[in-house]
């Protein structure tokens, strides 16, 4: 199951009040879906978000690596 991110800022489409695209990358919400892979690799959310998942995976400390002498 794939983790879905719906906290980047969207903009609403013209006077459409059901259209609503990405405030960074203008991709419409309805194809992005949640998924960080569907905004533009270029987009501003989608760079600072992969940014903070790496560096937490990062800070995860691994305990199968773990052994008690």
């Amino acid at each position: 199951m794939k983790i879905r991110y719906h906290d980047y800022k969207q903009e609403q489409a013209g006077e459409s009040i059901h259209v609503f695209f990405c405030a960074h990358c203008k991709v419409d919400v309805d194809y992005i879906n949640g998924r960080l892979e569907r905004h533009l690799p270029s987009c501003d959310y989608r760079i600072h978000k992969e940014k903070i998942l790496a560096e937490s995976r990062l800070n995860q400390f691994d305990f199968s690596q773990w052994a008690e002498d």
